[in-house]
């Protein structure tokens, strides 16, 4: 049975409210989380840096815009700075388009740069 390692959800606090997302480290190792926010969809960046290192078993919660596009990677930290990761694969990406056309949310796990981490959305 497989067991996902990472768990990242998100949650709408409103209609035009920001959202909460969750980055879960389930690995047994510590993982770099990488997060980018495209200026041509949102003015207003996620209230927590770009990237990160979390230890195994760690959360961390942040508010993202309501209307966000973006995509979230994971590396090691020697080939992760911000915009760069997803040049080294293999990179696993999570993309993420909140309140888009029809008020839609859309998101979308990528391993055309590669596959180095299970990814769990919830």
């Amino acid at each position: 049975m497989w067991t996902p390692l990472l768990v990242l959800a998100a949650a709408n606090s409103g209609a035009s409210a920001a959202r909460t997302l969750t980055v879960t480290n389930n690995c047994a190792y510590t993982i770099w989380p990488a997060i980018w926010t495209d200026p041509n969809a949102s003015k207003t960046k996620p209230d927590h840096p770009g990237g990160w290192e979390a230890a195994s078993g760690t959360s961390v919660s942040f508010s993202v815009p309501d209307e966000w596009d973006s995509w979230t990677n994971m590396g090691p930290p020697e080939s992760c700075t911000m915009f760069v990761c997803r040049l080294y694969p293999p990179t696993t990406v999570a993309e993420f388009t909140f309140s888009a056309s029809g008020n839609m949310d859309y998101y979308d796990v990528s391993l055309v740069d590669g596959f180095n981490l299970p990814f769990a959305n919830h």
